[in-house]
């Protein structure tokens, strides 16, 4: 299992936040993404409020 680093988390915690229409502020986003284990299931979850599954991380 390959883990993001706390860049790309951050990445996927502002996109999540604006599909919610949920604002975040960077120093917020840059905390939950260095608390989040490497995972994007753990930053989703505090934006959505819920439990998601990890999906396979997609190399562009």
């Amino acid at each position: 299992m390959e883990f993001y680093d706390p860049s790309e988390l951050q990445r996927v915690i502002h996109r999540s936040a604006g599909l919610l229409d949920v604002e975040i502020d960077p120093a917020g986003a840059a905390e939950i993404a260095g608390r989040s284990r490497g995972t994007p299931a753990s930053p989703t979850a505090c934006c959505a409020g819920s439990a998601t599954t990890p999906r396979s991380r997609r190399t562009e």
